[in-house]
């Protein structure tokens, strides 16, 4: 197997820069500049860009289950989910 056949190129927000990442069996969650967040249910074979909760960077994502999660942002804002980020509730 070549690298070429696990790895694809993906287009995001020109400028991005990803910064965090979680995940929970097949589910990965990845976060960067400006609040980004993407979210993918098929370890990765495709991704959908998630609402963004703040425009800070995230620094870092932990998720407890695929629905229960918590951001964390460079400015120390701290968000949660409990619909796997579908919407975030500041804490």
């Amino acid at each position: 197997m070549c690298s070429s056949d696990l790895w694809q190129i993906v287009s995001v927000g020109e400028g991005l820069h990803f910064r965090a990442i979680g995940s929970v069996g097949n589910e990965v969650w990845v976060g960067g500049s400006a609040g980004a967040l993407y979210h993918s249910a098929d370890a990765g074979k495709s991704w959908a860009r998630l609402p963004a909760i703040s425009d800070d960077d995230i620094t870092r994502i932990e998720f407890s289950d695929p629905q229960n999660g918590v951001v964390n942002t460079a400015k120390g804002q701290v968000w949660s989910t409990s619909d796997g980020g579908q919407s975030w509730r500041s804490k």
